[in-house]
């Protein structure tokens, strides 16, 4: 059976980890510590824990910590608070009938998923979508526009790092709405709608402090009306980031496929034509970017108001910073690449030791070597 599995395992070119589980002889024989280190190109393993002579299995937390960070953890969303609304809304014409969008929920619902697999404290207040919601974040189930805004401001009274509002809530409702079917014999029916509350305008009210992302979807639009039409809603809103896409006749032809752009006040990102599992991805990044951006603007205020130069720190911890920068530095050769994340993390050091020292990393490496 562990033949079969790993042979399909390969075949399907998926991930593989191994947790191993022997006794200490075997896992200490010649030829099976030759055969793992030959297959560490294409399978990951974990060590088992050496206890009363036999080499057990890796406790479940274990594995899945390393699952986490290897499929998506992320340092800077770890418990972070998210508040998400996705899917669509549906308003009441008659008991039986309503008028809706058309939204699947699926790209919410993904995020909602890659945001708890990084690590984040997932709320999704989430509409009647076809795509069942991700496990491991707290679900509320609702139906209409208000049942959405009333349980988005009610979580708001609660604190939330981020407030991402995904979903495609109803524009409008109607007017009133039949208690009754409404006969099917008349020869036409006018009904009149009203023009529903915008959940995304009340969020800065509740909480000022939150990052607050909303979406903007047009149809057939230029990329520059686009980013426009995203920039007003920016505006209008108070949000901090608005996702743009256009839902139109490109979208429509395979809606597995979709490309957004990532609008804040600074620059315009996009995700490109991808899969919206990868679209997801580059807008889970683009967050983390952004909230580490806002980190660095808050500790260079705290520069300007305190003197940095009066705070000592000790060589030993100095020369640490110096290690891991140089440690970061050697990685991005063998990349032969500018990294991102590992641009991120230089950057990062950079701040610390300045935040520390109130020197410049560069100057002094010479200092300690």
């Amino acid at each position: 059976p562990i033949s079969t599995v790993l042979t399909v395992g390969f075949g399907s070119k998926i991930p593989i980890l191994m947790c191993l589980a022997m006794h200490v002889s075997m896992y200490e024989n010649s030829a099976v510590r030759k055969n793992i280190e030959f297959l560490k190109n294409k399978i990951e393993f974990i060590s088992p824990r050496m206890i009363e002579g036999k080499a057990k299995s890796p406790e479940p937390e274990d594995v899945l910590d390393v699952v986490l960070k290897k499929f998506g953890f992320s340092s800077v969303l770890k418990n972070k608070k998210v508040l998400m609304t996705a899917g669509p809304t549906i308003e009441y014409i008659d008991p039986i009938r309503i008028i809706t969008n058309l939204s699947s929920g699926r790209t919410g619902s993904l995020l909602a998923s890659e945001l708890v697999s990084a690590g984040a404290k997932v709320t999704l207040v989430y509409g009647p979508a076809n795509q069942n919601p991700p496990v491991g974040c707290k679900v509320i189930n609702v139906a209409t526009n208000k049942e959405m805004f009333d349980e988005t401001k009610k979580e708001l009274k609660k604190k939330y790092d981020i407030v991402i509002m995904a979903a495609a809530a109803s524009d409008y409702t109607p007017q009133n709405t039949s208690k009754s079917k409404i006969k099917s014999d008349k020869k036409s029916l006018v009904i009149r709608l009203k023009k529903a509350p915008k959940i995304i305008d009340q969020v800065k009210k509740l909480q000022k402090d939150t990052l607050l992302i909303g979406f903007k979807a047009e149809t057939n639009l230029t990329k520059n009306a686009l980013i426009k039409s995203a920039q007003k809603k920016m505006k209008d809103s108070g949000a901090d980031i608005i996702i743009a896409n256009d839902i139109g006749k490109k979208y429509q032809k395979n809606t597995d496929y979709n490309q957004v752009f990532f609008v804040d006040d600074k620059k315009t990102t996009t995700s490109g034509w991808k899969k919206k599992e990868k679209v997801v991805k580059f807008i889970r990044n683009e967050i983390e970017m952004k909230l580490k951006w806002n980190w660095n603007e808050i500790e260079m205020k705290l520069k300007l108001k305190w003197n940095w130069n009066e705070i000592e720190m000790k060589n030993s911890d100095i020369k640490k910073l110096i290690s891991q920068y140089k440690e970061t530095l050697i990685k991005q050769k063998k990349k032969n690449a500018n990294s991102c994340s590992l641009s991120e993390k230089l950057k990062e050091i950079e701040h610390r030791y300045y935040h520390e020292t109130g020197r410049t990393l560069k100057s002094d490496l010479k200092e300690f070597k």
